[in-house]
């Protein structure tokens, strides 16, 4: 792993990625599915309304694309990324499968290290932000050389994550880079901002995002960031021994760690009958998609991740 202090001095290339889509006020997806949305309902009161519905929907559409999509990309075409394998030695296809014995052992280090570290996270939004996207970044920048700069705000709600993935914890848009991540996550938070942050970098393979806000999150030295990656793994490392929502809920509850870290965590794995429902529906396609990327299936956020840690003999002590 590289060394965090000769991180700088490795930059020879400075690449600023535009978000213009985070400086909205509104998410211009959101903007466009409410159009249509708007533009069936309308259809109920004047036949000939759903046309300037379309039409409307059709020049946002073009602006997003023009003014805040193709930007976007152009710059992260640019950008140099990480070859796993040859960096860490480990990518999605080649991993070792991680003993059920060394997953219990870690599991029990974890608990107990998070209990003993805990330290009440910050609500800030914006300062986590700012940390995050300044550790990830130099992250990077110290395999690659580069400096991919993806300076943008970090919505807490939006209309597509709450009516197609209300069970997702982030959501990050691929074509213009806008993340969405709910507030309230508690320990959870900067990890799954760092995830979101790996995304809107270009890493769009789940396990990839993972091991990058894990790393960069754990080697940065900042108390608040250290906690989340630690709470990140050990959620991940439950998940990965017992594929039951149910069972795993149990075992959180059951688990010894302290009060408010157990509350995040239950958080974190429980949802209301919609989001079940929309889960249900969405993971076929979702795991289509990741197939046709490249990916496995929804085991890559939890068993390919620590799998990944176990192959490169990253341990907990």
């Amino acid at each position: 792993m590289a060394n965090q202090e000769s991180l700088e001095t490795r930059i020879d290339k400075i690449i600023k990625v535009p978000l213009i889509s985070s400086k909205l006020p509104v998410s211009p997806l959101d903007f466009l599915v409410a159009s249509n949305i708007g533009g069936l309902a309308s259809g109920l009161i004047n036949p000939s309304l759903p046309v300037y519905f379309a039409l409307g929907t059709l020049a946002v559409f073009y602006t997003w694309i023009l003014g805040c999509g193709i930007p976007y990309k152009q710059k992260l075409f640019q950008a140099k990324k990480i070859n796993f394998l040859e960096t860490f030695g480990a990518d999605i296809k080649h991993l070792n499968e991680m003993p059920l014995e060394e997953r219990a052992r870690e599991e029990s280090v974890l608990i107990q290290k998070v209990n003993d570290e805990y330290s009440p996270p910050s609500n800030n939004r914006r300062e986590i932000t700012e940390k995050v996207e300044e550790v990830v970044t130099a992250f990077l920048s110290g395999y690659t050389g580069e400096r991919v700069e993806t300076k943008g705000k970090v919505r807490k709600n939006n209309l597509i994550g709450k009516v197609f993935y209300p069970f997702a914890l982030g959501i990050t848009n691929p074509m213009d880079g806008d993340i969405t991540v709910p507030g309230g996550l508690g320990v959870m938070e900067a990890g799954t901002i760092a995830h979101e942050t790996a995304h809107r970098k270009g890493y769009m393979k789940e396990m990839e995002a993972q091991v990058i806000a894990y790393l960069a999150l754990s080697t940065s030295g900042d108390k608040e960031l250290v906690q989340s990656a630690n709470c990140d793994r050990l959620l991940y490392q439950m998940r990965s021994m017992a594929s039951k929502r149910r069972v795993r809920i149990k075992n959180i509850q059951n688990s010894g760690l302290r009060d408010e870290i157990k509350r995040d965590f239950l958080k974190c794995c429980r949802r209301g009958p919609y989001a079940a429902l929309m889960r249900t529906a969405i993971t076929p396609i979702y795991v289509l998609r990741m197939k046709l990327s490249g990916q496995k299936n929804m085991d890559d956020y939890s068993k390919g991740f620590t799998n990944f840690l176990y192959t490169i003999g990253n341990k907990v002590t």
